[in-house]
């Protein structure tokens, strides 16, 4: 294995632990050997991509990593990064792409691209939208606060414990989809990104006909939109992206 390969494999177990890293973590999560996983940590704290603690063998990413980190979080704003992906996500599938968010007791889609397959689904930007009735409104109320989440759930008592269930699920798997739901003939597929910086969350969505849809693509779309998610979130510091 190169020496690139197993510099990018310490900054990934990290990326995935958030501990600090040490000599047996990297034995035991990468399988290195303990000669090779020392001698790895102290290069990499030699040139200034770890910082090792005064007090223990134990390491983290060194100022110079953080430096880089901060410029390019600078020169990447959260929702360029967003729009972006809106403009991959739709180059990838042909479908119509959106971000949203929520605008009080609503959802707004707040940006979109049109896509390149014969039949589009298409809501224009500023439409607001019902939060509990669509898939960017169930995933958005995933990164609510819980005064939040409690104030739409108090008002539709009837689907309150269903809508409870949905949302642990949709947390857990990382996306929510919608079919032949609010608007009928509409199907879509979306996840959430959140800027802590900024407190900020963005639903990112596809979007496309009922009528195209099989539950293989749903599971294919929802893992374009989540890579996406993944990518940003890691660019702005999501913990929820970080973890997965």
């Amino acid at each position: 294995m190169s020496i690139l390969a197993s510099v990018m494999d310490v900054y990934q177990l990290y990326l995935r632990t958030g501990n600090e890293l040490t000599v047996t973590s990297l034995v035991n999560e990468l399988g290195m050997p303990k000669s090779s996983a020392s001698r790895l940590l102290k290069q990499m704290a030699d040139y200034g991509f770890l910082e090792k603690n005064k007090e223990a063998p134990i390491y983290r990413p060194g100022m110079m990593i953080l430096e880089i980190a901060h410029r390019l979080r600078l020169s990447h704003p959260f929702v360029d990064l967003v729009l972006t992906s809106l403009n991959d996500m739709t180059r990838e599938t042909g479908f119509t792409s959106y971000a949203s968010v929520i605008d009080r007791d609503q959802v707004r889609v707040a940006h979109a691209r049109l896509g390149s397959q014969m039949i589009q689904v298409v809501t224009q930007p500023g439409t607001l939208l019902p939060v509990t009735e669509t898939s960017t409104g169930r995933i958005l109320l995933t990164r609510a606060t819980p005064e939040v989440q409690n104030f739409f759930l108090s008002r539709d008592p009837t689907r309150q414990e269903w809508l409870k269930q949905e949302l642990q699920k949709i947390h857990k798997q990382g996306w929510a989809s919608s079919i032949n739901e609010y608007v009928s003939g509409v199907a879509s597929v979306s996840t959430v990104v959140y800027d802590p910086v900024r407190e900020e969350s963005i639903a990112l969505c596809l979007s496309m006909p009922a009528t195209q849809v099989t539950d293989e693509m749903i599971q294919q779309l929802a893992q374009v939109v989540c890579k996406h998610a993944a990518r940003i979130g890691g660019a702005v510091g999501d913990p929820y992206w970080f973890g997965r």
